[in-house]
């Protein structure tokens, strides 16, 4: 594969990955109703269960064990693979400003608190690690 055609493909799939978690942000409920009806009529399978917590754990896993390689990358050779810190810094800017406002907005939960206050350093931090690395 040519540079120019890997550099094609992964910025398509950055545009699809943006768009889904664009969709996962606005309407998980809708989410969940779309694979339930691909799954139910199109495939026969039983539908999810509302509201789906093992489907978003599934994705959450997913999401930390690609930021744990994204560290384990930096860790393993800070040279050359420091930039890994910027999609940490990234997710944990999203999920702990999805947190503070799901906290103020929809309900004053320890949950979505804790989404806060656990990220939002951990935000922070990464941004230092990664600013101190590019210096």
């Amino acid at each position: 594969m040519t540079q120019k055609a890997f550099k094609n493909l992964c910025s398509s799939f950055a545009v699809i990955y943006a768009g889904g978690g664009l969709l996962f942000a606005l309407s998980p409920v809708w989410v969940v109703k779309l694979c339930n009806t691909v799954g139910t009529y199109l495939l026969g399978l039983k539908a999810a269960p509302y509201p789906a917590e093992l489907f978003y754990s599934a994705l959450a896993v997913g999401m930390m064990a690609t930021i744990a390689t994204c560290m384990l990358m930096a860790a393993l050779n800070p040279s050359r693979w420091q930039i890994f810190l910027l999609p940490v810094f990234v997710e944990k800017c999203v999920s702990s400003s999805l947190g503070l406002l799901f906290f103020l907005i929809l309900e004053a939960n320890v949950a979505y608190l804790t989404l806060f206050v656990v990220d939002f350093p951990l935000a922070l931090l990464s941004l230092y690690l990664l600013m101190v690395r590019l210096k």
